[in-house]
């Protein structure tokens, strides 16, 4: 029996041949595109392609066990190719048919690389899916943080005798610090208040304590002390809501009979609440009663002040005390009190706290949402 002697050179000639057709097919591969992000579109174009490329009859991309892209004749001759899937702990197969002729080598390779082409591709489409899902979910929580914000009151409070200056900065694009007030009858009723946690949950229940607020003032059936009246309503109305969603809200009412000079403070769990007289001296409201949404608040004990010209009533939230500086250190009570104390009239009590507390962090990310309310008795005449 003879055989045929193998000729070296015809090996090697079909050899760089059989390379130099793998070779165009990537460079053919790599010039492949998309161009749709839809993940089933893209697939099933770049295979529709890629079969082309590879000079096979058929390319299925199986993902998941009843997950795949492309069709296959079973009668064909089959090869796959396993890659690392779009997730870490996920594999990729792809299989291939040839109508005639078998697979070899250089096949493997080639469906390797259209293989990895498909999950790039998959990778891709699904970071712009979920990307998508992210920018839809960002813009509805900054679209419902905006109206919950806007159930503040806008503008600045214009009572004679009074002068009131606020400023409120949450942490994030929503907060659940809260301020409100309203003028009537020659009294002005305020609530100052911080709901537990930060963002949109926060948020939304703000706007809630807000709303509650702006009904109790017109409530017919205040108690005498229209503070007090204000905080039991609020309470009535929301506290079982709040225990009920394991969140509370600090409150302080405050109301102001402009016309007797005189001030009732209810705090239910509120700080810092501070009396500044024109002479620098400093009088604590500390709270009376739990948050509202603790406990119920029966009883509800309130402080009554006179107010004479200069006399202040300073109502803050704890983003400015409880910010830290890099070293951990707190802005703290004292400083609050001293920064507000000393600056002449509230509206630059209120300009000088937010740079104070500023100063303080740092550079350090703001611990809270910022709330300060300043109520100041004039004599009546221009600011």
């Amino acid at each position: 029996m003879t055989t045929t002697p193998v000729d070296p050179v015809a090996s090697l000639t079909g050899a760089l041949v059989e390379a130099n057709d793998q070779l165009l097919a990537l460079y053919e591969l790599v010039a492949l595109s998309t161009d749709s992000l839809d993940e089933e579109r893209a697939v099933a174009g770049l295979l529709a392609r890629a079969a082309e490329v590879a000079r096979v009859d058929g390319l299925e991309l199986r993902t998941a066990p009843s997950h795949r892209h492309g069709l296959l004749d079973p009668k064909t001759s089959l090869t796959t190719v396993e890659v690392a899937g779009p997730n870490a702990d996920e594999r990729v197969t792809l299989a291939a048919s040839r109508l005639r002729g078998s697979f070899g080598t250089s096949d493997t390779k080639l469906l390797t690389a259209i293989a990895t082409m498909a999950v790039g591709v998959i990778r891709t489409s699904r970071l712009h899916r979920d990307g998508v899902a992210q920018a839809v979910v960002r813009s509805e929580h900054d679209t419902a943080s905006t109206l919950a914000q806007d159930a503040l009151p806008r503008g600045e409070l214009e009572v004679s005798g009074l002068t009131v200056a606020a400023r409120t900065l949450p942490a994030s694009s929503a907060g659940g610090d809260l301020y409100t007030w309203r003028a009537g009858g020659g009294v002005v009723d305020f609530v100052v208040g911080d709901v537990s946690g930060k963002g949109l949950p926060a948020a939304v229940m703000m706007s809630n304590v807000v709303a509650a607020a702006n009904a109790a003032f017109l409530h017919d059936d205040l108690q005498a002390e229209r503070a007090v009246g204000v905080l039991a309503q609020i309470d009535r109305w929301l506290g079982e809501r709040l225990s009920d969603a394991a969140r509370f809200v600090t409150v302080v009412a405050v109301s102001v009979d402009v016309d007797r000079s005189i001030a009732t403070i209810a705090n239910a769990g509120h700080s810092p609440v501070v009396v500044m007289r024109a002479d620098r001296t400093v009088e604590h409201v500390r709270p009376g009663a739990p948050p509202v949404g603790v406990l119920p608040l029966d009883e509800l004990p309130h402080t009554r002040i006179h107010l004479s010209v200069g006399d202040r009533i300073v109502i803050g939230s704890d983003g400015f005390t409880e910010q830290s500086d890099p070293s951990g250190g707190f802005f703290g009570e004292d400083r609050f009190v001293d920064t507000v104390c000393t600056a002449t009239g509230a509206r630059e009590a209120v300009d000088r706290l937010f740079d104070a507390v500023d100063a303080h962090a740092a550079g350090q990310t703001q611990s809270d949402d910022r709330t300060i309310v300043v109520i100041e008795r004039t004599d009546g005449s221009t600011c």
